[in-house]
This record gives structure tokens, C-alpha cells and sequence, in this order.
């Protein structure tokens, strides 16, 4: 499938009441990457995480298809919880790149990103069973290669519009770093309207390229309160 039929993809998906925003491009938490692997064509990658912040619980499944190495489509799934209410996420997430990070040592793209949710605000066992629209976002990812060793700077920039609020703008940075021959230090800052999210941790490959291990520590402030947390993610790639 080449790209213009992955676009019409995408439209016809944003146009479904019923189709899978909230996306990352792991390890991180809440900032996406312009790098593509010159290797993905029609193929697929599965990252699942679990992650804690203050009083929100969350497990996380998501399956991406590469129709090239600069089109990509992501389904995240998550069941969480928080303050002992029950909540179902579905998101769909479509990115383009427009250039080979590979080729040119820096890459940029746009993300585009619909959410939609049940059980949101019901007590656990009892939410709806139908899903309604709750977020769009637009991004703008940058990717610059800092070394020849594998250190990465990524910026974003975006707006957001969570159903029933005003929009929010987006922007976000990160950065990884190789630490060991298989292991590679990442950290991230992102802030969404008045709520900032930080991220610090590392990722370890089991086996190089195909299987990672995430671990990372986060911490949220938003409306004057503070938050704590931890995310640990499996990543498969090339399936």
C-alpha cells in the first residue's frame, strides 16, 4: 500500500464514529519521533506498556503497521483506571514522514491522532459500551541526529482539542542517548496547555533491533498538583 492509499486510509477511519489520542512513539511517554527504519515495509510492531501516575492506572496494547519506512498506522488499546473508576481507550494514529532520517541525519513529519473512550467518570463494571469521540491532535515531529554513536534530539510541536475544551497547544522535547552497546538512556519533557509531563529512563534491547525492554520514571504537574509514576514497556518489531 503506498502512500496516498494510506491517507485515504486514514480519512476514511477519521470519518467513522466507531474507529480508534493519546499515541507516544516508545519509550517515550508523550513525545513522537521523525526517525524511520529503512527496513520497515509492510510490516509489524507490537509495544505494550504499563504505566502508574498519581491515582491513574493504565495497560496499554498497541499494534502499528509500517506501509512503508515513512507511513505508519497505530492502534493503542488501554483499560485503566482511576480513583476506582473504570475507563476503555481506543486510539488510532497516522504518521508521515517526509524525508530519510537515515539519508540526511535529521527527519520531519506530521502526526495526526483521534481518541475515543467509554466508561469514562462510571464506577469500575459499569461503564458504557459504546466508545465517543474525546480527543484530536495535530504534531509536527522533528528528529536531529546529535552523534555518529546514536544520540537523538526529538521536538515537537502541536495543538490538541480534548472534547469540550478549548484547544491546547503541544510541544514537547527528547532525547536518547547510547548508554552500552545494547542499552540507551531516554528523557523527555512535554507540556500540553498547563500540564507538564517529564520522563526519565532507559531502554534495553533483549535482542537488538526485534525485542525492548522499557523502564522509565514520570512526573505530572497540572492545576497545582504534583504526580508520580513509573512505565514498564515490552516492545516486539519486524513481525
Amino acid at each position: 500500500m503506498n502512500a496516498g492509499h494510506a491517507t485515504l486510509l486514514l480519512a476514511a477511519l477519521l470519518a467513522c464514529p466507531l474507529c480508534p489520542v493519546w499515541a507516544n512513539d516508545r519509550p517515550y511517554a508523550n513525545t513522537w519521533t521523525a526517525v524511520g527504519d529503512e527496513d520497515d515495509d509492510g510490516l509489524w510492531a507490537l509495544e505494550t506498556w504499563a504505566q502508574s501516575l498519581g491515582p491513574r492506572r493504565g495497560l496499554t496494547l498497541a499494534p502499528e503497521y509500517a506501509f512503508n519506512p515513512r507511513t505508519t498506522l497505530q492502534f493503542e488499546f488501554t483499560l485503566a483506571r482511576d480513583h476506582g473508576q473504570a475507563a476503555r481507550e481506543l486510539e488510532v494514529e497516522f504518521k508521515q514522514l517526509f524525508n530519510s532520517y537515515a539519508r540526511d541525519g535529521w527527519g520531519v513529519g506530521v502526526v495526526a491522532s483521534l481518541g475515543l473512550g467509554t466508561g469514562l467518570g462510571r464506577e469500575a463494571g459499569q461503564g458504557g459500551r459504546s466508545f465517543k469521540a474525546q480527543d484530536v491532535a495535530l504534531r509536527l515531529p522533528v528528529s536531529l541526529r546529535l552523534s555518529e554513536e546514536g544520540a537523538v534530539l526529538h521536538l515537537n510541536v502541536g495543538v490538541e482539542k480534548p472534547r469540550g475544551q478549548a484547544r491546547a497547544l503541544f510541544r514537547a522535547v527528547g532525547t536518547e542517548v547510547p548508554l552500552f552497546r545494547r542499552t540507551t538512556v531516554f528523557a523527555e519533557l512535554s507540556r500540553s496547555g498547563d500540564a507538564t509531563l517529564a520522563q526519565l529512563g532507559v531502554r534495553h534491547w533483549l535482542k537488538r533491533e526485534r525485542f525492548a525492554l522499557d523502564m522509565g520514571v514520570l512526573r505530572a504537574h497540572e492545576d497545582g498538583a504534583r504526580q508520580r509514576g513509573w512505565s514498564l514497556g515490552l516492545s516486539w518489531f519486524d513481525l
